[in-house]
């Protein structure tokens, strides 16, 4: 019996790891030489908004550009989960070359989600400029 309760305590002691669980972020999906490539290639960009009666469209490339460098290359984190507030359009020559969901709420949760053949592909953050553009665009739609 006591043999037993050795080899028990032996194979619990095993299988218990005091390790903090690993972070179970997915990486992005959008990578600096996708970012450099978008910003080689778009020359239009839409921002709509699902419940806000606001557009913001973009043809001069300097704001492009901007806008491009909002989809950042970190991933979302796993634990962040904020609503689709809107979507952002990305053309070339009159095709739509990349589409994402605008997920944004305060300055807490900001990230989107890129949709391939009308299906979410991934998530990327939102970067720090695009979420100070958004907050001041949304806050001077509420005044």
């Amino acid at each position: 019996m006591k043999i037993w309760s050795i080899m028990l305590f032996a194979f619990l002691f095993s299988y218990c790891k005091n390790e903090a669980p690993k972070s179970k972020d997915a990486p992005s999906v959008i990578t600096t030489a996708q970012q450099q490539d978008l910003i080689a290639k778009v020359d239009y960009v839409d921002f709509l908004f699902y419940n806000m009666d606001i557009s913001v469209s973009q043809n001069d490339k300097a704001s492009i550009n901007q806008s491009i460098t909002f989809l950042s290359t970190t991933p979302k984190p796993a634990t962040m989960n904020c609503p689709s507030i809107g979507r952002m359009s990305l053309q070339s020559q009159g095709k739509i070359i990349l589409e994402a969901d605008i997920h944004q709420q305060g300055n807490s949760c900001g990230y989107f989600t890129i949709i391939e053949n009308k299906a979410a592909k991934g998530t990327c953050l939102m970067s720090a400029d695009g979420m100070k553009f958004l907050t001041t665009l949304i806050n001077g739609y509420k005044k």
